[in-house]
């Protein structure tokens, strides 16, 4: 299995859902940081679960909940010595669809990945970008209706991008890229471009594409 796994499922008949990302034979050469990234989905216009859902993250020096949107959960942190995978079980009411995405990241991984890479976009990059924007949308408390982000000025994109910048997401983004957003030459051009998507309402796939590409990771 690779470095991360986005799937959508929903609770069974008990209110459960266990999924799980494995990780390299520890010990680890370096150290490892993930991401994990809970949201519940509903279809437009209908209201969200209950509030009493939630998670419980195995594998993680630290795994509490970071999200302030209580649609969602996030948890980032370095991968605990001696784990063996990420474990994520899920519970709220029974039924309950959710979408989740579990990764894990280390320095070097992103060499790989240039070595690797055939397609005119980097699946991998991209994935990753839009789970840590998803993330970093629900640390500052903006709710994320599918895959579009239009209202967002009414919030305000600044605490979105600081959390793209400084942070545990920011630890987890950093590690994949290779290298902090705000030490990357032309990350505010990048962050500029961000910002006035973000308040048009463009869908997050493209932003991310578009971010990626400019950052010189895909394309």
């Amino acid at each position: 299995m690779g470095p991360y796994s986005w799937v959508e499922g929903q609770l069974d008949a008990f209110g459960r859902a266990r999924v799980a990302l494995s990780l390299p034979p520890s010990p680890f050469p370096e150290p490892l940081d993930a991401l994990v990234l809970i949201e519940q989905v509903h279809d437009a216009g209908a209201p969200p679960a209950p509030a009493d859902w939630g998670a419980e993250v195995a594998g993680l020096v630290e795994s509490q909940n970071l999200s302030m949107d209580r649609t969602a959960w996030v948890s980032a942190s370095e991968v605990a010595k001696g784990a063996a995978e990420i474990a994520v079980t899920i519970y709220g009411a029974a039924g309950t669809r959710f979408r989740a995405f579990i990764g894990w990241s280390r320095r070097r991984l992103r060499e790989k990945w240039e070595a690797v890479r055939a397609e005119p976009w980097c699946v991998g990059c991209t994935t990753v970008m839009k789970a840590s924007l998803r993330a970093a949308l629900a640390v500052a408390g903006i709710p994320t209706p599918g895959d579009s982000v239009s209202g967002l000025a009414d919030y305000g994109t600044g605490a979105v991008l600081a959390a793209l910048e400084e942070g545990p997401v920011a630890r987890f983004l950093e590690s994949w890229l290779g290298a902090r957003l705000a030490d990357i030459a032309v990350w505010n051009n990048v962050r500029d471009g961000i910002d006035a998507l973000l308040q048009v309402g463009a869908w997050i796939g493209d932003l991310c594409r578009d971010a990626c590409g400019r950052l010189g990771f895909c394309g």
